[in-house]
């Protein structure tokens, strides 16, 4: 899931300044499991505190519901039969164009850090892939935001592994079949400690970045 979330790190952000990006996206979140949007379990204030500052969207559209292709689609900003990757597992296939990769022909520093699940294509749309730290992969993001080019605009794309990894012997695809107290404990876990991370990412950013 990418949280559909818009924040603008600086108020007086200039019309004739190339703005910084970076995307943040989940693995397995649904729109409904986060505070802000109304689950009565998962505590996420760095979240409901960004959606107050921020703009919350309330209608969103999904190409489909399944991993790889979803993040297809939305690279490519194609409905999944006409990226090449309909399938769960399918590579991006050569010659579809990203939209990274037109930020960093217009000199964007462009970074993907995290889940991929994209195939090899996408080295091309970035100047750095990182599998990212930590079992949630979100561990080298504020390194990443710290380490950049100081003279060039940026595109992170940030993918957590969180909620979908594995907790000792229980996943989160349990859920689907019995969703037990002991899987909620361990998702809304994983959730507020990828909240976290995001809270300290948004601090550290420089004007005119948008989330």
């Amino acid at each position: 899931m990418a949280i559909g979330l818009f924040v603008f790190t600086n108020q007086s952000y200039s019309q004739t300044s190339k703005p910084n990006f970076i995307f943040l996206i989940t693995d397995d979140i649904g729109w409904n499991d986060l505070g802000c949007y109304g689950d009565p379990n998962a505590k996420t204030p760095n979240i409901d505190s960004l959606a107050s500052i921020g703009l919350k969207f309330e209608n969103a559209y999904l190409t489909t519901s399944s991993c790889s292709p979803s993040r297809s689609s939305i690279i490519t900003g194609r409905y999944p039969h006409n990226t090449g990757a309909p399938e769960l597992h399918d590579a991006l296939p050569k010659g579809q164009v990203m939209f990274p990769q037109l930020l960093k022909e217009a000199g964007y520093y462009t970074v993907l850090s995290g889940k991929n699940h994209m195939g090899p294509q996408t080295k091309h749309a970035f100047d750095m892939i990182s599998p990212g730290k930590g079992p949630g992969g979100e561990e080298d993001w504020n390194e990443i935001l710290k380490n950049r080019p100081k003279d060039q605009p940026f595109f992170f794309w940030f993918a957590s592994h969180d909620a979908h990894r594995e907790t000792g012997r229980l996943t989160i695809k349990v859920r689907y079949i019995i969703p037990t107290i002991s899987w909620c404990r361990h998702s809304c876990m994983m959730v507020r400690r990828l909240v976290r991370i995001w809270h300290l990412i948004i601090m550290r950013c420089p004007e005119r970045t948008i989330i």
